[in-house]
């Protein structure tokens, strides 16, 4: 079971942040796979109310989208 899917989105929102980090530290802020994690993020922040911080994140994740395909 997914770790955001157990209900600790706090729990989860600092290990997806941990996650991506790494993932742009080796494939840098921009690259396709980072996006799986951001897009996990993002719903972390859904589902804590901060509707803000979600929209800008998937609004990341679509100009990654756009730049890859």
């Amino acid at each position: 079971v997914p770790i955001n899917k157990l209900g600790d989105y706090k729990k989860s929102k600092e290990i997806f942040e941990k996650v991506l980090k790494i993932q742009e530290n080796y494939y840098g802020n921009n690259n396709i796979q980072t996006m799986t994690t951001l897009i996990n993020l993002a719903n972390c922040f859904h589902q804590t109310g901060n509707y803000k911080k979600s929209k800008e994140i998937f609004e990341r994740v679509l100009k990654i989208q756009e730049n890859y395909y």
